[in-house]
């Protein structure tokens, strides 16, 4: 039964499988949930339903238990007074957190340590240096800074989530080749020894920020 773990009121993001057609992703809520069938709310944009094709196949993103489903639409429904889309779900689901993470734009600006390679340690205002976070995903992110550094040194950056300030331990994988612009480098940085409620708040953080999920 793909639906267990699903409950009726749940949040969840409708998104095409095809990248390549017009279609966006829809936040909607769940309404009933039956073995592998799930009722849900259609998206409501610009004062009117959406009516999302049936020949698509969706991802189902489900915000309170973090799993992705493969689905296809079964039909429209029309109950009292409100329009609803029955998909069947196609798959046991996907964590959210063991997917190969979705990046999302940012200009943020944070402050980290270097610690060298294969390091661990605490950040602390002595050693500290500027950047800015110009994408993130809950698999990393892509910095940029004024600090020369080298593939697979540990950096620990100071990122605040909903009010929190996480020091997220990353290590660098990609330094790229113009990054030597006005003294200005670029890394790509994998997340490293982040617990799952951190990679969690990030995902969810990110989300937010896009207007995902409220």
């Amino acid at each position: 039964m793909y639906t267990q773990g699903i409950r009726e009121g749940d949040r969840v993001q409708i998104t095409p499988a095809n990248q390549k057609n017009s279609l966006k992703p829809y936040l909607s809520k769940v309404e009933m949930v039956d073995n592998s069938t799930v009722l849900a709310y259609s998206p409501f944009i610009n004062w009117d339903f959406v009516r999302l094709p049936v020949t698509e196949l969706y991802w189902l993103c489900f915000m309170e238990n973090m799993l992705r489903h493969n689905a296809s639409i079964n039909k429209h429904v029309l109950k009292e007074g409100f329009q609803f889309v029955e998909f069947s779900l196609l798959d046991e689901g996907e964590s959210l957190q063991k997917r190969e993470y979705e990046r999302f734009s940012c200009y943020t600006s944070t402050h980290f340590s270097l610690l060298g390679k294969g390091e661990t340690g605490k950040q602390s205002q002595s050693d500290s240096h500027n950047g800015i976070i110009c994408n993130m995903s809950g698999g990393g992110m892509r910095i940029i800074t004024r600090q020369d550094m080298e593939l697979e040194d540990r950096i620990v950056v100071n990122v605040r989530v909903f009010g929190e300030d996480l020091q997220l331990p990353g290590d660098i994988r990609v330094k790229y080749k113009d990054s030597n612009t006005c003294r200005q480098f670029q890394y790509g940085v994998e997340f490293s020894d982040i617990s799952d409620i951190d990679r969690d708040k990030i995902i969810r953080y990110l989300l937010r920020q896009q207007k995902i999920v409220p």
